[in-house]
């Protein structure tokens, strides 16, 4: 009788620390293995006024976080930028790419030292990345719920095309 009602196996994958679920089928054309965007690092100026942008221009319209807490721990991941969690740094992009969407494109470039579709791409790339590093689908925190729903927001509203 135990044997019948015992616990299911696990599966190998999950077990292994493999995710249950994949993050591509969130996404039009993700790779996890692609290198675009990845270690894009940001000056602590630029990343100050992607801040300041997404609090004058995002906010009012997506409240999605609570800008006096959310904002220590941006500061604090700004000004020590390693060693920061996945889903921390999932946020701070999905933040930066919703502020390059309300920016006008020459101040994107003059900001970003690069155009505003390039900064697009690169920020989509490097959040979907670390959205599947902090593993959403399988173990979903806060900070990557509310990058997912920042990112998707933005991306639906400004109906930017950038793959």
């Amino acid at each position: 009788m135990k044997s019948i009602i015992g616990t299911p196996k696990a599966d190998s994958s999950v077990s292994e620390g493999g995710a249950l679920f994949s993050i591509g089928a969130i996404f039009s054309g993700f790779n996890e293995t692609s290198t675009a965007g990845q270690d894009y690092r940001l000056s602590r100026f630029q990343a100050s006024q992607l801040w300041q942008a997404f609090v004058n221009n995002v906010d009012p319209i997506v409240k999605i976080l609570h800008i006096p807490t959310t904002q220590a721990t941006v500061f604090a991941a700004i000004n020590n930028p390693t060693n920061i969690d996945k889903d921390l740094e999932a946020l701070l992009f999905s933040i930066y790419f919703a502020a390059i969407t309300s920016l006008p494109a020459d101040t994107v470039a003059h900001l970003l030292n690069q155009p505003k579709n390039d900064a697009l791409r690169n920020f989509k790339c490097r959040i979907e990345q670390c959205l599947a590093g902090a593993n959403i689908l399988d173990t979903p925190s806060i900070r990557s719920l509310q990058a997912m729903a920042i990112y998707l927001v933005r991306q639906f509203l400004c109906e930017v095309s950038i793959l």
